[in-house]
């Protein structure tokens, strides 16, 4: 019998990236629109909500990550370099 969890992973990139794309949206249709200001309050709102839910992706993703490398004992956790630093 398969383990059904293999589509979740996809799932949760579907989602981040989704959700991520409507954050992006948000924030174009706030800075480059004469939005009023019900509306504009609207959106941010929307946009602290996605936020938020990305983070919550984001940690989960860090959680599995820490637990992997926990389970596989000699291995450490190292930061990733960031994009600015090359």
């Amino acid at each position: 019998m398969a383990p059904e969890k293999k589509s979740k992973p996809i799932k949760s990139k579907i989602e981040l990236e989704t959700t991520l794309a409507k954050i992006e949206s948000l924030i174009s249709l706030l800075e480059h629109s004469d939005t009023g200001l019900e509306e504009a309050l609207v959106a941010f709102e929307k946009g602290v909500k996605l936020v938020r839910t990305a983070q919550t992706t984001l940690d989960s993703a860090d959680q599995k990550i820490n637990l992997l490398i926990e389970e596989n004992n000699g291995i450490t956790e190292q930061a990733l370099p960031n994009e600015g630093d090359k």
